[in-house]
C-alpha cells in the first residue's frame, strides 16, 4: 500500500468514526446525564444513569437503569465507577470528539505532506473497534 493510499485510508477512518459517533450521539437519550445509586432486590447497590432532560422517574429519563429488570433480580451497573465513566461519555462529549475527528480529517488532507495525527487516528480506530463488538 502506498503512503498516499495509507493516508487516504486513515482520513477515511477518521471520517467514518466521526459519522458513527455523531449518529450514536444524536440517537442517544438527551443529556445532561447523571448517576445515582439504586438498591437492587438482592440488597446490592447498583448504579443507574439518568437524563436530566426528562422528568425524574419517567421511562424517558432512564439512560441505563436497573428499574425495568428489578422485578427479575437483575440489572443495574454494579460498579458506580463504571456508571460515572459511562455518564462522562454523554452525547455532548461524543459530538465534540466527532467534530475534532472531522477537523483532523479536513486538516490532514491539506497538510504537505499529507499527515494524519496519530492521536486522532488512535481515537477513531478504538471507537470503531468498540462499536463493532
Amino acid at each position: 500500500m502506498s503512503t498516499e493510499t495509507s493516508t487516504r485510508t486513515n482520513v477515511e477512518t477518521l471520517r467514518q468514526a466521526s459519522l458513527l459517533m455523531q449518529a450514536n450521539a444524536v440517537a442517544a437519550t438527551k443529556g445532561p446525564w447523571t448517576t445515582a445509586l439504586v438498591w437492587s432486590p438482592d440488597s446490592a447497590v447498583t448504579s443507574g444513569i439518568y437524563s436530566n432532560a426528562h422528568p425524574t422517574g419517567t421511562p424517558e429519563s432512564e439512560v441505563a437503569s436497573p428499574a425495568r429488570k428489578a422485578a427479575r433480580g437483575a440489572g443495574g451497573i454494579r460498579d458506580p465507577r463504571n456508571a460515572r465513566h459511562m455518564c462522562s461519555w454523554q452525547p455532548s462529549v461524543a459530538l465534540a470528539v466527532a467534530a475534532w475527528l472531522d477537523r483532523e480529517a479536513f486538516d490532514a488532507e491539506r497538510r504537505v505532506p499529507v499527515h494524519v495525527e496519530p492521536a486522532a487516528l488512535a481515537v477513531a480506530n478504538a471507537y470503531l473497534e468498540a462499536a463493532a463488538r
